[in-house]
């Protein structure tokens, strides 16, 4: 006889992925056993380290953070378009970090995980 399929308690990340937009699409479990789909919010984030790197791009909101690091500026942008602009168009050298692929900062900024 087959083994079943794993069971996941309800609400539990299956999948998700992040569209062109910038949109996570979510594959949660049912209480049922069976899955559906929802899309969730989504900022994409860079770690900065002179928010003058964001100077002049529409749509990326900076903030500064706590502490002495390296990068000590967060910068959210409000779609996918807009931060692939932010993280190709920074200067040569400039400090710049963010987290690849955008899935996994979407688990980040969610605290989820799968």
């Amino acid at each position: 006889m087959p083994e079943s399929a794993p069971s996941f308690p309800a609400g539990e990340i299956c999948g998700v992925w992040i569209d062109e937009q910038g949109q996570a699409h979510l594959a949660l479990s049912t209480a049922a056993g069976s899955r559906e789909e929802k899309v969730a919010a989504f900022r994409p984030f860079a770690w900065l380290g002179d928010a003058a790197v964001a100077a002049g791009l529409s749509g990326v909101e900076v903030q500064e953070l706590k502490g002495e690091g390296i990068y000590r500026w967060l910068a959210h942008a409000a779609a996918r378009p807009v931060y692939e602009e932010l993280v190709r168009e920074a200067p040569e050298g400039a400090a710049v970090d963010w987290i690849r692929p955008l899935e996994s900062q979407y688990l980040l900024q969610a605290r989820r995980r799968l």
